[in-house]
């Protein structure tokens, strides 16, 4: 073998070293990533689904995806850690880099955008689409937040629905409140039973049993 082909064989081993060492971060899998009796689960990215013991029907899409999963199944989770505390939780479509980050049993739960859910740990049935939309929800129920961080301080409150960017902003516990257009309802943390609607409607208000269409006062606050 002469110089030139020694040298070729040389380079073509080291673009391929180089490969291969950049590669390590990265996974398209085609084997299950767990060895454990989990069935019918679907587990794409590094460590995702690692955990799982008896859960079945999954699908998890991104690194640390559903990481944490044990016996929770029907779950589709799609993002890095998307889904990563998740146990026992089960039916929640999570889709996003750290959407439904922090939940653990919380079920029936759908969080579509980066961050979404972030903070839900045993909350059910909350509807959160838009960048972290419902961020800080932990045990808050039957919400339904659209919008970049729509909801986005809301621990723990229920029935609450809020539409448009920043809507429900400040909420943290007040339940049963209709918010619409961006910014509306803004500063309200516990007030209830409130109707708002239109830009910025009732930005500052904090009562309860409040309709105001445009910021302006219709009923009584």
């Amino acid at each position: 073998m002469n110089r030139y082909y020694i040298k070729l064989s040389v380079t073509f081993i080291l673009v391929i070293a180089s490969v291969v060492a950049f590669a390590q971060t990265n996974l398209v899998s085609v084997t299950a990533n767990s060895g454990l009796p989990g069935t019918f689960n679907t587990l794409v990215g590094p460590s995702s689904g690692t955990s799982i013991t008896t859960g079945t029907e999954n699908s998890f899409f991104g690194y640390r995806s559903g990481i944490a999963n044990t016996t929770g199944s029907g779950n589709v989770f799609m993002g890095s850690s998307a889904g990563y505390s998740n146990t026992t939780g089960d039916f929640n479509l999570f889709v996003g880099n750290f959407a439904g980050q922090a939940n653990t049993t919380g079920r029936e739960n759908l969080f579509f955008g980066s961050g979404s859910g972030f903070s839900t740990s045993t909350g059910r049935f909350n509807t959160f689409v838009g960048t972290n939309s419902g961020y800080f929800n932990t045990i808050g129920e039957n919400n339904v937040f659209f919008g970049q961080r729509a909801g986005y301080n809301n621990t723990a409150g229920n029935y609450n629905l809020f539409f448009g960017a920043e809507a429900g902003y400040s909420n943290t516990n007040g339940v049963y409140n209709t918010f619409l257009g961006n910014g509306a309802g803004h500063a309200n943390t516990a007030g209830t039973n409130s109707t708002l609607v239109g830009l910025n409607s009732g930005y500052k208000t904090t009562g309860s049993d409040n309709v105001m269409v445009g910021g302006a006062q219709v009923l009584r606050t």
